[in-house]
């Protein structure tokens, strides 16, 4: 578990900040879906923070996928919006899988493994999840020609 250091803003904090300036047509969902995940796990409730925090990072894909590619079938699906990010040049396979990875991780929430509590499962999981969806956002800020100056 990654304390919070001194000067800097949590990750939640620097990713909704990020959704929001991203432009994603799907930002007010996935804000929503943060703001429920870190909710949930406030109260405990640590199938409804990961699922939250999983349907974010599944959101961000999915519009990035549909944005990027303009293929509104093949980004309505996880896995095939993951391929419409490597064909498009957003991702290579490596980042794919580590994605694929996560998202397998995180919904089999559940199922820990030994040595860790059910809160300390949940947190590693929010806390990759987290990461990859505020990657995914920064690479989609910067891949726009606006951006780059």
């Amino acid at each position: 578990v990654e304390p919070q250091i001194e000067g800097i803003h949590p990750i939640d904090d620097e990713l909704t900040a990020a959704v929001r300036q991203s432009g994603l047509s799907q930002c007010g969902t996935v804000i929503d879906r943060l703001v429920a995940s870190a909710d949930a796990f406030i109260d405990s409730d640590m199938n409804n923070c990961l699922t939250n925090v999983r349907i974010a990072l599944e959101t961000i894909a999915r519009s990035i996928s549909y944005d990027l590619s303009g293929d509104e079938l093949r980004s309505k699906k996880w896995g095939s919006a993951l391929r419409l990010l490597v064909e498009v040049g957003f991702l290579d396979g490596q980042q794919e899988s580590v994605l694929a990875d996560v998202y397998t991780f995180i919904s089999s929430g559940a199922h820990r493994t030994v040595g860790l509590t059910e809160a300390e499962y949940v947190r590693l999981g929010r806390q990759l999840a987290l990461s990859l969806s505020y990657f995914l956002i920064k690479a989609y800020i910067g891949s726009r020609p606006a951006q780059r100056l």
